[in-house]
């Protein structure tokens, strides 16, 4: 053995010193116009460089013809140190060979181009030395390859005689759950992130859920180590019925076990619609003409459906345009009153639930049973599912002769958003956010995840975050341990300061830990700020409120992404911000990125230069780094076209890059774009608009959670 592999060894040596005298004498073995020539290396030193080529060939070729197998060293031998030695020197000459590769496959390519642009020929002195090193590498590999195989076959060998036999049923229970974790979740999950799934939101295959259910049936362990796997995550309602789900599922001794994230949606029942009929009728008859109108003409008794919900459109519609409060009798009527009557029960079960809190106490119970269950995620949004026509009233297709089962499709809560277009007021309840977490504080969970996700309309007084302030200075525990938080306020207006004042002082509760390596947080800006001011000229439009003091209450060694949109801030606390990051390093790895993650859109400075903040993401972000539509400082002195020119993407592509990014991203780049325009400037005049907002606004690219291992 210590003749062969010091032989093996040995061939290595003269390439470790030919592949710098090959790149060295690069420019003098071809000489052009892109590369000057110097001083050309003497007949004695090409002789001595093809030498070595010819001496690595031969000792690639003597290894390549020993059969592994057939030798002695590793056929007789019985001691591990000896063998798993053999194994170490096998890896170490592995090493070598691919960064021999590396350097050679870089010699090739610049050769070729050479070759290509200055008409030489393959059979010329460095083509050919750098393609018969490339020759011997493969060969040299496989018998590497072959070695290292034998080796383990011989530890195999000797260690099957020590060891009984294996059986599937012999495993230790933690790693059937991982096989059973990676069969669940490996299909969209890295096998290195299996262990902190930051969300189960995501649908995974049927296939690996029917694998699980087969599975289960084989045996009581398999049942016992993959049960737990097929609910992942709760979709919670604040209603009876559900919380009643949420607490079987939580008192369950095996399913309890793979909750890992919480859904709360934040729909409700409107008291409007609960109280008055017509209102009720004219909701629902509209929302079901548009249903009938997406049918495909195509589709299963098509005509007869159509004809059966217009009459019952024609019917509601009737009572919503009556105005003495006793509108015509009939079938499709009483159905209508019928269903207005369980709306109301709902509606009121709800409102109990809000006055009394119990639902709080009940989801804080229940999360304190889930071991494993430590995101939570709070939306005011319906499903896609319960969109027309893929959703519930896809029912419609099967009780289309029942007038009141057509009528309990509706019987539902809905968002926030879903209101605003009925121009009805918003009723979403944003106050059971603190509520919720104040109670899950109190039962002693702590999180890893919170997003909270609201499309309700902002213009209201009655939507609040924090109706009672003790609420958010009792969650400071639920977030110690706080690694991620996403915030996205988008209602269909804009967001008035003083909704603004009450979000920020949510978000700085909430941002009071110093463990968070994740912060997104965006607030909808005004689409038609100008419009906004003349029809509401009692109303201020223009954002004031900085962020800055919520994102610096703490220090953010730990952070890692940093995503912001729709929101105020001044130069230095971003600079305050920036000095808790360390600076981007040279990259050692392609798999490896060093820097944060710092993406800003639709962000107004109330304070400092934009050119600044560009250098500090240029030192200190990562080369995904974004900037997008900012607004305040040098971006009311120059003109919207310089502006368009230095921060709009070609085409509105979310992929490249505009020149503000270039320069973030590329240290190579040595001018500030935004420096030297505001440099070039010559006399701009801002539009006679309030500072800082812009006359059209690029559209809002949502921001997407990437997570840094």
């Amino acid at each position: 053995m210590a003749a062969d592999m010091t032989g093996a060894g040995s061939a290595w040596l003269p390439i470790s010193r030919l592949m710098p005298i090959l790149e060295e004498q690069e420019r003098s073995l071809f000489p052009s116009s892109e590369f000057p020539a110097g001083e050309e290396p003497s007949e004695e030193e090409i002789d001595a460089i093809c030498q070595a080529c010819d001496n690595f060939e031969e000792a690639v070729n003597a290894i390549v013809e020993i059969e592994w197998r057939e030798c002695e060293f590793i056929a007789l031998a019985t001691d591990y140190d000896t063998l798993y030695a053999y194994l170490r020197e096998a890896e170490y000459l592995d090493t070598k060979w691919r960064r021999l590769s590396a350097q050679v496959g870089l010699l090739i390519k610049k050769h070729g181009a050479s070759i290509r642009k200055e008409g030489f020929y393959p059979s010329d002195v460095a083509p050919s030395l750098v393609h018969q090193l490339s020759r011997c590498l493969p060969g040299l590999m496989q018998s590497l390859d072959s070695y290292r195989s034998c080796v383990r076959g011989r530890i195999n060998a000797i260690t099957r005689a020590t060891i009984r036999p294996l059986n599937v049923l012999d495993l230790p229970d933690e790693l059937l759950v991982r096989i059973f974790y990676l069969l669940r979740h490996g299909y969209f999950v890295p096998v290195h992130r299996l262990h902190d799934l930051s969300s189960s939101r995501i649908s995974y295959p049927d296939v690996a859920i029917r694998h699980i259910q087969n599975t289960r049936l084989t045996c009581r362990r398999f049942c016992a180590s993959s049960s737990y796997l097929l609910l992942d995550h709760l979709n919670v309602n604040l209603d009876a019925k559900s919380l009643s789900r949420l607490r079987d599922v939580s008192l369950h001794p095996t399913i309890s076990r793979g909750i890992r994230t919480v859904n709360i949606n934040l729909v409700s029942f409107h008291a409007e619609l609960a109280g008055n009929l017509q209102t009720f009728a004219r909701i629902w008859a509209l929302w079901l003409r548009k249903w009938t109108n997406s049918l495909k003409p195509d589709s299963p008794n098509h005509g007869t459906i159509v004809n059966k919900c217009n009459l019952i459109v024609k019917a509601w519609q009737e009572v919503a345009d009556s105005h003495d409060g006793a509108p015509k009798s009939n079938l499709y009527v009483e159905a209508l009153q019928t269903v207005q009557k369980i709306y109301q029960q709902r509606y009121r079960d709800q409102q109990s639930l809000f006055e009394d809190k119990s639902y709080a106490q009940e989801i804080a119970v229940a999360l304190s049973r889930m071991p494993f269950a430590q995101h939570v995620y709070f939306i005011d949004k319906e499903d896609w599912r319960l969109y027309t026509p893929f959703g519930p009233d896809t029912r419609i297709l099967q009780v289309f002769d029942d007038p009141v089962a057509i009528a309990e499709v509706y019987v539902r809560p809905i968002s926030g958003r879903s209101y605003h277009s009925m121009s009805l007021g918003n009723q979403s309840p944003m106050g059971a956010i603190p509520t919720v977490l104040e109670a899950i504080a109190g039962a002693g969970v702590t999180l890893k995840t919170l997003e909270v996700w609201l499309t309700g309309e902002s213009n209201t007084a009655t939507a609040s975050l924090v109706p009672d302030p003790a609420a958010c200075r009792n969650i400071t525990p639920l977030v110690a341990n706080l690694e991620a938080f996403l915030f996205d306020f988008g209602g269909p207006d804009g967001c008035l300061p003083a909704q603004r004042a009450d979000i920020y002082k949510f978000l700085s509760a909430i941002l009071d830990t110093d463990s968070l390596t994740l912060i997104h947080i965006r607030i909808q800006t005004f689409h038609m700020p100008e419009l906004f001011a003349l029809l509401r000229p009692d109303v201020s439009v223009v954002d004031s409120l900085s962020i800055g003091p919520a994102l610096n209450s703490r220090k953010r060694t730990n952070l890692r992404n940093i995503a912001l949109g729709g929101v105020s801030v001044h130069g230095d606390e971003l600079r305050e911000l920036f000095s808790s990051f360390k600076p981007r390093e040279p990259p050692k790895n392609t798999r490896i990125r060093s820097g944060v993650d710092i993406r800003f859109q639709s962000v107004q400075l109330l304070g400092g230069l934009w050119a600044d903040v560009m250098d500090l993401m240029r030192e200190k972000g990562s080369v995904l780094s974004n900037l997008l539509n900012p607004s305040g400082a040098e971006c009311t002195r120059i003109s919207p076209l310089e502006i368009r020119r230095i921060f709009e993407r070609p085409d509105y592509s979310i992929s490249g890059a505009n020149l503000a990014e270039a320069y973030i991203r590329d240290p190579s780049s040595a001018e500030n774009p935004l420096r030297a325009a505001v440099a070039a400037s010559t006399g701009y005049s801002p539009p006679p608009f309030p500072p800082g907002l812009m006359t059209m606004p690029m559209p809002f690219m949502p921001i997407t959670p990437i997570y840094i291992n």
